[in-house]
C-alpha cells in the first residue's frame, strides 16, 4: 500500500478513502482519474490529472462535499471536460471548465431506471 488508508492509487483506487484524499500530501499533489478498467496485471491507468489550482480546488470541493472526510471510498465518478486538454499519451491535463458528476443516471436513485 503507498497510501495511509492502506489503498494503492494504481491496483485498488476504489479503496482510496474520502479522509485519505484530504490530507495535506494528497491536496498538495493535486488528484488523478483513473481508468475503470486495469491492464493484464491489474494495473489502472492514469487518464487525466488535475494538477493546476483551480482543478485542484473544484475537485477538493467535490471530495469534501461527497465523503464529508469520512472513512468511506471514493465513489466512482464520470469527468465531463473539453477534449482540447487531452495530451499526448492519453493523459488529459485538465485544466479549463469540467463536470465532476456521478456516473448513475438520476433514474437510477428514483427507481424510474
Amino acid at each position: 500500500s503507498c497510501n495511509p488508508d492502506g489503498s494503492n492509487s494504481f491496483y485498488t483506487p476504489q479503496d482510496h478513502t474520502g479522509w485519505c484524499l484530504l490530507l495535506l500530501p494528497c491536496v498538495d499533489s493535486g488528484y488523478m482519474l483513473m481508468s475503470a478498467d486495469t491492464d493484464a496485471n491489474g494495473k489502472h491507468s492514469v487518464i487525466a490529472n488535475f494538477t493546476d489550482e483551480p482543478s485542484k480546488t473544484a475537485v477538493l470541493e467535490y471530495i469534501t462535499n461527497v465523503t464529508a472526510g469520512k472513512e468511506v471510498a471514493m465513489p466512482l465518478v464520470t469527468i465531463v471536460y473539453d477534449d482540447s486538454d487531452a495530451a499526448a499519451g492519453g493523459i488529459a491535463q485538465v485544466t479549463g471548465d469540467f463536470i465532476i458528476k456521478d456516473p448513475w443516471p438520476e433514474e437510477a436513485y428514483t427507481g424510474a431506471a
